[in-house]
């Protein structure tokens, strides 16, 4: 089943996924540092939420907000995965994937440290899915 996305537009873009199969629960995605909206990505993760973030962005503390995101969300007894490489950086590279560094910005991490975490990342989709 194909889920349903609406496209946000406006000072703020990014999509909102509604939810499959009735559970009630869906998605907002919004652009980030590389200004797309990874609408394919979020769209496989619709009932659940799975955090994702590198120890060594330079962009911000992803881990930091993922980690608060994370305790937040067990405090209300929802449901959350939690994926830290503390050695990876901004980019999440899934299996795949070879997503060139940017050259405006500054990613942190390593190739070899951003591609291990999109294969924990990618296990943790394949479970949920």
């Amino acid at each position: 089943m194909t889920p349903e996305i609406e496209q946000i537009d406006g000072q703020v873009n990014g999509a909102f996924i509604a939810a499959r199969h009735g559970s009630g629960t869906g998605v907002i995605v919004l652009s980030g540092s590389s200004g797309r909206v990874d609408v394919d990505r979020a769209a496989l993760t619709v009932a659940n939420i799975i955090l994702v973030a590198g120890g060594d962005d330079a962009l911000w503390p992803s881990d930091v907000f993922a980690e608060q995101l994370s305790r937040r969300r067990e405090e209300y007894g929802m449901p959350v995965s939690l994926i830290v490489d503390s050695y990876a950086g901004h980019r999440i590279l899934l299996p795949g994937e070879n997503t060139p560094r940017s050259i405006l910005h500054a990613h942190g991490g390593t190739d070899e440290a951003d591609a291990r975490l999109g294969h924990a990342a990618w296990r943790e989709v394949m479970t949920l899915l």
